[in-house]
């Protein structure tokens, strides 16, 4: 049992970089936490870590053992967790990692019902655009919006999403809307993302075929959606945002649709959100838990689409697995 603690703060050192981010997530101090690492290496008789005043660096021989043991602590954990579920349901804590903006719009307000669903169940949330690495920040499920899903991880597609062109009527009133497609050439069309975007994809809604391609460009430009939408609404531009961002805004009149029964894209085909998580032999019963909720919870259609009238055709839900 000694053993199997040493090795569990080992790899705890690993995965956080250091003592005293290990000690904060096992709730030790650094002191007691490399002194535990210290015993194990003095009971193979290897040394495992190269320690400086500023860096820990594993050795050759403490690679060779992280890459051993770590699924081992992992799958120890995973198997505590599945044979107390079987007394008091999911359990433990559940890490999730989501778009900034999408977890704060339509994951939170599902929480409630699903911690009073699963109250043996504690969520720690990682809103954040950046992409997580899951197994360096130990996360348990990530949701996505991606158009090509990541073939190294286990997923399921929990909702389609598209997005559509809309501006704010302020901005009709002074530049006027443009009647077609080939007319944002002439428009202040705002972008985002990290490759720019300016290149705009028009699907039709019925069949998702491709139907006109065009350049835009305009005076604004951020790596983040919030911030264009935020513009968007503003007046400043026209600009290319998911129906999750902004449906209640379409409804209250804020934004306006363009080019009904298109939808479109800047990265090039249909995204979805898909929920994904690492693989492993037995699903943990929380991560089933959660990822089974949120699908329920959206729906197909989404229900964000619900009372916005673009055009779309309405199409099921697809799971994913591999």
């Amino acid at each position: 049992m000694d053993r199997l603690r040493m090795i569990h703060y080992f790899v705890e050192t690993v995965r956080r970089g250091g003592f005293s981010r290990a000690g904060r997530e096992l709730g030790l101090t650094p002191a007691s936490i490399s002194r535990q690492v210290s015993q194990l290496e003095d009971s193979l008789g290897l040394r495992l870590l190269n320690r400086t005043t500023r860096q820990l660096s594993l050795t050759e021989a403490g690679e060779l053992f992280y890459e051993r043991v770590s699924h081992v602590v992992e799958d120890l954990a995973e198997a505590d967790e599945i044979v107390q579920s079987l007394h008091g349901g999911p359990s433990g804590l559940l890490r999730v990692t989501a778009p900034a903006s999408f977890g704060r719009l339509h994951i939170v307000p599902a929480l409630a019902g699903f911690l009073e669903t699963y109250p043996q169940i504690r969520l720690d949330l990682v809103f954040t655009d950046r992409l997580v690495h899951m197994l360096d920040e130990k996360i348990d499920v990530a949701i996505r919006i991606t158009a090509a899903p990541d073939a190294s991880l286990i997923g399921r597609r929990l909702a389609r999403q598209h997005s559509i062109v809309c501006l704010a009527t302020s901005y009709a009133e002074k530049r006027g809307a443009p009647r077609r497609i080939e007319d944002l050439a002439k428009h202040n069309c705002l972008t985002y993302g990290a490759s720019g975007g300016s290149t705009w994809r028009f699907y039709d809604g019925e069949s998702d075929r491709e139907v006109a391609q065009i350049e835009v460009s305009g005076n604004v430009h951020a790596r983040d959606g919030d911030s264009i939408y935020v513009a968007t609404l503003a007046g400043i531009g026209i600009s290319l945002q998911p129906i999750w961002r902004v449906a209640e805004d379409l409804k209250a009149g804020r934004l306006k649709p363009l080019f009904p029964g298109t939808w479109a894209s800047s990265i090039g085909g249909a995204s979805a959100i898909h929920a994904y998580y690492v693989h492993r032999r037995h699903l943990a019963p929380k991560i089933k838990a959660f990822v089974d909720y949120l699908a329920d919870a959206y729906r197909s259609p989404p229900y964000w689409e619900n009372g916005v009238d673009v055009g779309l055709r309405p199409r099921k839900a697809r799971r994913r697995t591999e």
